[in-house]
């Protein structure tokens, strides 16, 4: 049983890092004053993925974005 779980752990690890990357990758291409949009950004997990809104979350708590607006479950960014 052990075993079986090893691989979903190792995904769910890569799946981790690939959104810290994503987040880091997109920061420096907005340019001050740009705007990073991003959908799909569900608070309540029962609702939808979580990936997007931890990169929402992220991208508030760097410091270098701030909220625009908010439609549903969209979320307009811009860069400080």
């Amino acid at each position: 049983m052990g075993r079986a779980a090893r691989p979903r752990v190792r995904r769910r690890r890569a799946h981790r890092r690939a959104r810290r990357e994503r987040l880091r990758g997109l920061g420096p291409k907005v340019a001050p004053g740009g705007l990073l949009v991003i959908h799909d950004v569900f608070p309540d997990p029962a609702d939808g993925g979580q990936a997007p809104y931890r990169i929402y979350l992220r991208a508030l708590e760097s410091g270098d974005f701030e909220e625009v607006s908010v439609t549903d479950s969209l979320r307009v960014l811009r860069r400080r």
